[in-house]
């Protein structure tokens, strides 16, 4: 059995690729070669932080102007708008004005004179539509309102099940983009998982606890962050969450399991009994690491 492992900054974090079959090193490098590329094409497609992308082109996209979408596009926000609709709206990537006003995300372009300060961004954020002010029709995309979306965890995990549908049969891969994590053969599969411990001293540490595979896809995140500022939005009102509990979610796929991770942030407080139907639905199995 002959293994490959490379590793390249890609989707914002380091994207890990393992393979291993009884194939030659120019076999397995070639595959590689081609995951990467996928993730690569999908990065520039989605990438927020990339002014020429896509993303960028439908976020600076006029009211009722229609623009075309790509098939990944397609798939990835039929994939959202299930998430939307099954969760009442509390998944919803259009959160990026509250990020960029949180100086999580940049500006791109979109307001430089007020973006260049050192406080936070001065902008009205109920001026912006939601995503079911989005109509999605065919190949194209048309918004009915100002909005602004940020697909970041969940093209990431879009990005790793695309790179693992390149694996022929009987090559044992896996994909990790930064905690996205997805294996062909899951099964007596040991992970990591970070996660923060939060001390009276102010003395935070990163602890990383193993755990079996349950599904064939993983995903990890938490609102806490070393920085003080959180990742995550409840979209019913704007805020930041504040919550020092990880969240690990295993699925089918790793685009659900991202997906599925924020809701549980969003959601475990304040309503698990759905929560734990839309786990259920999904087939998804949740960890709750204090």
């Amino acid at each position: 059995m002959n293994e490959l492992n490379r590793c390249k900054p890609l989707l914002g974090t380091y994207v890990e690729v393992s393979l291993a079959a009884d194939l030659s090193d120019f076999e397995l490098v070639s595959l590689s070669i081609r995951m990467f590329e996928r993730i690569s094409t999908i990065q520039r497609q989605m990438s927020f932080h990339d002014s020429q992308s896509k993303l960028s082109q439908i976020n600076r996209q006029a009211i009722n102007s229609p623009v075309g979408l790509s098939q990944d596009y397609i798939e990835l926000f039929s994939i959202i708008s299930d998430l939307n609709s099954d969760s009442d709206g509390y998944f919803d990537p259009s959160i990026a004005p509250n990020l960029m006003q949180a100086k999580v995300l940049p500006c791109n372009g979109y307001n430089d004179a007020v973006y260049q300060g050192s406080g936070p961004l001065e902008m009205n954020t109920n001026e912006f539509g939601c995503w079911q002010d989005l109509t999605l029709a065919n190949d194209q995309l048309i918004k009915r309102k100002p909005l602004m979306i940020d697909l970041g965890g969940i093209a990431k995990g879009y990005a790793v099940d695309k790179a693992i549908e390149l694996v022929p049969e009987g090559i044992e891969a896996c994909v990790n983009a930064g905690g996205d994590l997805r294996f062909t053969h899951w099964l007596n599969q040991i992970v990591g998982v970070k996660h923060i411990q939060v001390e009276r001293e102010s003395c935070d540490t990163v602890t990383t606890s193993p755990i079996d595979m349950l599904a064939p896809a993983i995903a990890t995140t938490s609102a806490y962050y070393y920085d003080g500022t959180s990742h995550i939005v409840n979209p019913k009102d704007g805020a930041l969450q504040n919550d020092a509990r990880t969240y690990s979610v295993f699925a089918p796929s790793c685009v659900l399991a991202d997906g599925l991770t924020k809701l549980a942030c969003l959601l475990y407080t304040v309503s698990n009994d759905k929560l734990k139907d839309i786990l259920a639905s999904y087939g998804a199995i949740l960890i709750v690491t204090d």
